[in-house]
């Protein structure tokens, strides 16, 4: 009898045992952090040994992980989904994503359901310390077909395009000649130089001539400048993988501002290989020089607001050949609302509702006119200001002398350029095309 009842209990026990790891509740993981260094242009994808996964329970303690593995894949509009290896590198226009994939044992568990997803209330993920959301619409984690022991699951995002390990902050291109006379320059004596000392190599380097019989650019192999030209050249550059470009980058030419990216006459990172990546730029000049018009009436005045009602500007420039007028380095000119035109030679009145919307300090005015210009400085004093005047803009723009490519003129004005000069950005009047 004694011998049955040892035996039906070690049944029971054996039974229990059984039944324990089903009737204990397994622990719900809370969070979970994952990292994975982002794809940099000219490295190669982040491996095992880059990457971390770690969790944490309800009680605030780490859950063991396991990473089993990780994978890359590159796409654009052109070609499908590629898979990296190990030892290629990012490059630049080129989307990639990642995937992890771990797991953790059966004692825990991921607030996850069929068909529901994440109960988001309590389960928050992270990536590189920035918490994602939306994961069950996006599906960045999702369990593996196996939800045995071990549990495993399979992290997925996507990096979008490559980043690069520095910015340039500008791009200096050197023309040596862009005078009447001058010769005309090739791949062996222009320069690019970002951040003012990275050299890049220049190739691929056409002029063209503008026709005004024709109204076209044409093909220019001569080897001298002629004088009352409209020119323009097109160059590459290739720029190293480990800078790149983005809407802060200013690209100059021969010291003064010309493109910035984004602009039709500056191009960039679509092509490019395991080294570097291609810039292209195409600059329009013209070897004519401008007339410099002196202000006879008026020049560089102080006008105080509320005090001061309309201000005058009598130019020794015909009145006929006057365009527009620029402020300091707007890129759009004063609206002739704000003004008015007489003959005599020309009499710029400017109207006391336009005076009166400018800062204090000092500003200037650049007066364009079809063969010339003529400058002036503006200082603006508020009506209460009796103190002296506290200058709000920087008056380092205001040209002295005017800087252009190739002299010390600095606007070379003509019916078909765009000018940039000391930070002034005059619009172009017609378009250069076919080169």
């Amino acid at each position: 009898m004694l011998k049955n009842k040892k035996i039906l209990f070690l049944i029971l026990m054996v039974v229990l045992l059984l039944l324990i790891p089903n009737i204990v509740k397994a622990t719900t993981i809370t969070r979970i952090d994952i990292t994975i260094p982002e794809p940099i242009v000219g490295k190669t994808p982040a491996e095992i040994s880059d990457v971390t996964v770690k969790g944490t329970d309800e009680n605030g303690t780490t859950v063991p992980m396991t990473i089993e593995s990780v994978g890359w894949e590159d796409y654009d509009e052109q070609t499908p989904l590629h898979i990296l290896s190990n030892d290629e590198i990012f490059i630049t226009s080129v989307g990639y994503s990642a995937q992890v994939c771990f797991n953790h044992s059966n004692e825990y568990q991921l607030p996850w359901e069929q068909g529901a997803g994440f109960d988001t209330s309590a389960f928050n993920l992270y990536l590189n310390g920035k918490e994602i959301t939306g994961i069950n619409s996006r599906n960045y984690l999702r369990p593996m077909v196996s939800q045995e022991n071990p549990v495993r699951w399979a992290f997925e995002y996507d990096f979008g395009e490559a980043k690069f390990e520095q910015y340039l902050s500008s791009i200096d291109v050197k023309i040596p000649s862009t005078n009447a006379g001058g010769t005309r320059s090739t791949a062996s004596n222009i320069t690019a130089k970002g951040n003012g000392s990275i050299s890049f190599d220049v190739y691929d380097v056409r002029w063209a001539k503008y026709n005004p019989n024709t109204k076209t650019n044409e093909e220019f192999t001569g080897e001298t400048l002629e004088k009352d030209t409209e020119y323009s050249v097109f160059m590459c550059f290739d720029i190293p993988l480990k800078y790149g470009i983005n809407s802060n980058t200013v690209v100059k030419v021969n010291g003064v501002t010309y493109a910035m990216p984004g602009d039709e006459t500056f191009d960039y990172g679509k092509a490019g290989g395991p080294d570097g990546y291609e810039a292209s730029l195409k600059y329009s000049f013209s070897t004519a020089v401008p007339i410099f018009y002196s202000i006879l009436e008026g020049k560089d005045p102080t006008y105080t607001i509320g005090k001061d009602k309309t201000l005058t500007f009598k130019i020794d420039a015909p009145v006929n050949k006057f365009t527009d007028i620029f402020l300091d380095d707007e890129e759009e000119a004063i609206d002739p609302k704000n003004y008015e035109v007489k003959e005599g030679s020309t009499v710029v009145t400017f109207k006391e509702d336009y005076l009166k919307t400018l800062a204090n300090g000092k500003h200037v005015l650049m007066f364009l006119f079809e063969d010339g210009y003529a400058i002036s400085d503006l200082t603006i004093v508020g009506a209460n200001d009796s103190s002296g005047i506290t200058s709000t803009n920087d008056t380092t723009k205001a040209p002295g002398k005017i800087p252009y490519a190739g002299g010390t003129l600095v606007i070379i004005l003509s019916s078909a350029l765009l000018v940039i000069a000391g930070g002034y950005a005059l619009k172009k009047s017609k378009d250069l095309k076919g080169i």
